[in-house]
């Protein structure tokens, strides 16, 4: 069986590792990418099953949700825009911005946004990983937006990072369990998204 473990999610480790433990004879074949990879991936057949990343609160008719979070505004400890512990969304927007480049789905969800309420994106530099992100919010180059799960835990590993809940509006985004339309899911498939969903859930 071929399956997923898409980071940086705090969990994921556990994903990919706990189908290994519970059901040894089940071959994975775990690979890594965007969340529109991943979903070419799995139309094409070449997964089974793939964590996504889903912009919004309600992800689409018959996916999985597995965990919702908000996105928060990361930079260096100690910086003020940061120290309230919240910044609203129109605050944020003249700040220097790091961010994903168009047309990645978050660059596009903030730009719509920001269209909407008569807002300008103050973007300093396009990178397109977290962790390049997190590396230049910690230099002072600006600021990166992430799920709050992975803030969390990038906060607690390095204490360079400071971290502030986007408000007015809170972004909100979901990770749910992609599964393949390719072909039949087996026992294998069912019993590795049913330990998954367990996990998340935990």
């Amino acid at each position: 069986m071929s399956g997923c473990c898409r980071r940086p999610f705090r969990r994921s480790p556990d994903s990919c590792s706990a189908p290994r433990a519970r059901f040894p004879k089940v071959r994975l074949h775990l690979v890594e990418g965007s969340s529109a990879q991943l979903e070419e991936w799995l139309a094409a057949g070449r997964l089974d099953l793939a964590l996504l990343l889903r912009e919004g609160e309600q992800p689409e008719p018959g996916a999985v949700c597995l965990r919702g979070m908000a996105l928060d505004l990361i930079g260096p400890a100690g910086d003020a825009a940061l120290a309230a512990g919240s910044i609203s969304f129109e605050a944020m927007c003249d700040l220097p911005l790091i961010l994903p480049a168009a047309p990645h789905v978050l660059r596009k969800r903030l730009d719509a946004l920001a269209r909407a309420r008569g807002l300008q994106l103050t973007v300093a530099m396009e990178a397109d990983t977290i962790a390049l992100q997190k590396e230049l919010a910690i230099a002072g180059a600006g600021y990166a937006l992430v799920a709050s799960l992975a803030q969390t835990a990038a906060v607690a590993a390095d204490a360079r990072l400071g971290a502030a809940r986007i408000v007015q509006p809170e972004l909100l985004r979901t990770i749910v369990l992609g599964t393949t339309q390719h072909r039949p899911h087996t026992l294998a498939t069912r019993s590795v998204a049913q330990l998954i969903a367990a996990l998340f859930a935990a």
